[in-house]
């Protein structure tokens, strides 16, 4: 979508390594089902996130309920450039990762069939993309 409005923006100019069409890309904002996306000057997305919470839904099948949406969500987390450079990028070490909430593999009561399954799966998807 982003290079067929710069493409456009530009006549199709690619001449001079592609000078007219990357400057164009470069200042497009361009509207995604998401939200309006553009680029910052190290060429990062700034859009809207979604924060999401895995939930149980009538049935006992596991969902995804959308609890928060951030907009205009920059590289530096809302921190100026320079504080930011000090903090570091997000990693899976950085910032250190602190567990909230109940320790689940401690529950009393009997899950119901399938939803230690369910809750294991959906523990090691929140491992495998640096979750505690």
């Amino acid at each position: 979508m982003a290079m067929y409005e710069a493409l456009n923006k530009v006549g199709g100019d690619l001449s001079n390594g592609q000078a007219k069409f990357k400057n164009a890309l470069a200042y497009l904002t361009i509207n995604a089902p998401n939200g309006k996306i553009s680029l910052d000057g190290n060429r990062q997305a700034i859009g809207t996130n979604f924060v999401t919470e895995v939930i149980e839904d009538a049935k006992g099948g596991l969902v995804s309920k959308v609890v928060n949406i951030v907009s205009d969500v920059h590289q530096t987390l809302g921190y100026p450039n320079d504080v930011f450079a000090k903090i570091g990028p997000p990693s899976p070490d950085n910032p250190q990762c602190k567990k909230y909430g109940p320790d689940l593999s401690r529950r009393r009561e009997a899950p119901a069939p399938g939803r230690v399954q369910r809750l294991a799966i959906a523990r090691m998807l929140l491992l495998s993309i640096g979750g505690c």
